[in-house]
């Protein structure tokens, strides 16, 4: 009777921290203004139906792929979702805090204290990915939702290998999977295809038997894959200034060069939130394990200590020796093989570290699915901080998985301890996200209000205040808003920004 109590306290306490996520993420959305292509996407009189949001929402996802691209979805949701502020942000925040549940499954996070870890580390995001992953509704629904896809294909994977039960059911929820979630970004859909391949291949090379879940997520990625790199749209490439591809080898090369520059940035050489933690727990798991050969061990050990020492010193020096060409070319050829080293030192620490099976199994797709997800971007050009949400969220669950396994390692007594500063630090970090939230939210407000003024009154211009913390907001004071604020034609009313201190004073 005490264990059938001590199950629904739990189950009770898990449900309530789940709904006050969902509210606090709800609060956060006050910040995610209207910005950059929003307004293309966006109804002018917000009074549609769902059917005729539904309807407008497939019209503009299909002269996408005619004309611009195939993301079917991404686009698609984009224009439905433009229709209505309130339900637009009820599906935001429910695929926020989806991801967020699947990366604790993946990682298997069982105690409050390393909830709080994820939470924060799921929240606070470099500024300029936050502001384009989250803040801005066309970022984040062609570029978000893929990590849905990806972390239920992991979660399934798993299963698999511990021999749970496979059908032909599970391989039509497989490949619908996979198939859906081909149609929003194209890194993201070349990437998935190429890890369910691999995944694929290597199951029926070491099991030596037939997975309907595999086989049907396989076929879904490749078709899914097809339908959208057929768009007519991209026919278009090199025909718009954003979009380019290069014809020779030595552009194709200082593309990748810059591109890689880019990707290292956000994922190894400036992103210390996630590298440190990870670095540390690695290298612990190295020096608390006895699997595997002492020479593995130390090499990975050492591997782990110089690889970010280096990326400190190539993104503050090396990086920026353009001058010294000889030196730049030395210097990129190393990046590139430093970062490989990680990587595989970090796979050492997994496959020789973790003890839990099941753990390990997840913890090894995902360094898999980094390289797979981000790889395809190293030619596109050009890039920005929005196309590398999936592989650094995935190296924060791969973070957070080995913090999970050290953490369960740890006397009960000794975790309590570690509880009160763990929590007040994340509901500080959380604090400060959701205030700069809450007065970019009034602002927008303010701002919204100002225009009807002017365009009640027949103004030729209005002057508006620039969001206070506009660093969180995707290129906040940008003219595409004139095409939804206008008195006859787009552009007839001219929008005059102000320091926020200056109009909050004068006020």
């Amino acid at each position: 009777m005490k264990l059938q109590t001590d199950r629904t306290r739990s189950r009770l306490l898990t449900a309530g921290v789940v709904i006050l996520t969902y509210c606090f993420l709800l609060l956060l959305s006050r910040g995610f203004v209207t910005s950059g292509d929003d307004w293309f996407f966006t109804s002018r009189t917000m009074d549609e139906s769902l059917a005729q949001a539904l309807k407008n929402g497939w019209a503009n996802a299909t002269g996408h792929y005619r004309g611009t691209n195939g993301r079917l979805l991404g686009n698609g949701f984009s224009k439905s979702l433009g229709c209505s502020e309130f339900w637009r942000e009820i599906v935001r925040c429910g695929m926020m805090l989806t991801i967020l549940l699947l990366i604790c499954r993946v990682a298997k996070l069982r105690d409050l204290t390393l909830y709080a870890v994820a939470l924060t580390m799921f929240i606070a995001l470099p500024k300029d990915l936050y502001a384009q992953a989250y803040a801005w509704a066309a970022g984040f629904f062609n570029y978000v939702p893929p990590m849905i896809g990806i972390l239920v294909y992991i979660l399934r994977v798993e299963r698999l290998l511990d021999r749970k039960k496979d059908s032909v059911l599970w391989g039509l929820a497989m490949l619908l999977t996979a198939l859906l979630g081909q149609f929003f970004v194209e890194n993201a859909t070349v990437g998935l295809c190429l890890m369910s391949g691999i995944v694929f291949v290597w199951y029926l090379a070491t099991r030596k038997k037939w997975s309907w879940s595999l086989g049907g997520h396989l076929l879904g990625a490749v078709l899914g894959c097809i339908i959208m790199l057929a768009a007519p749209g991209y026919n278009n490439v090199n025909q718009e200034g954003y979009r380019q591809v290069v014809s020779t080898f030595e552009e194709l090369m200082k593309v990748i060069r810059t591109n890689f520059a880019f990707i290292t940035r956000y994922l190894t050489e400036d992103n210390w939130l996630t590298i440190v933690p990870l670095t540390a727990l690695a290298i612990g798991l190295l020096m608390g394990s006895k699997a595997g050969k002492a020479w593995v061990r130390k090499a990975a050990i050492v591997g782990l200590w110089v690889c970010p020492v280096y990326f400190y010193a190539h993104y503050q020096i090396l990086s920026r020796l353009a001058y010294a060409q000889w030196v730049a070319d030395i210097a990129f050829w190393l990046d590139v093989a430093l970062n490989l080293v990680y990587l595989l030192c970090v796979l050492a620490a997994v496959l020789l570290g973790v003890a839990d099976a099941s753990r390990k199994c997840r913890a090894v797709l995902l360094i898999l699915a980094v390289p797979m997800v981000f790889g395809p971007l190293a030619v596109v050009n050009p890039i920005g901080p929005r196309c590398l949400y999936i592989p650094y969220m995935l190296l924060v669950t791969l973070m957070l998985t080995l913090l999970a396994e050290v953490y369960d390692r740890f006397d009960r007594a000794q975790v309590r301890q570690l509880r009160i500063p763990v929590v007040l630090t994340a509901a500080c970090v959380l604090s400060v996200y959701l205030w700069t939230a809450v007065w970019n939210g009034h602002c927008e407000q303010v701002r919204t209000q100002q225009i009807q003024n002017a365009l009640s009154t027949g103004a030729a211009s209005v002057e508006l205040p620039s969001f206070p913390y506009s660093e969180f907001v995707h290129n906040p004071n940008g003219s595409v808003m004139k095409y939804y604020y206008f008195h006859e034609e787009a552009g007839d009313l001219e929008f005059i920004f102000i320091d926020p201190a200056t109009w909050y004073n004068s006020r």
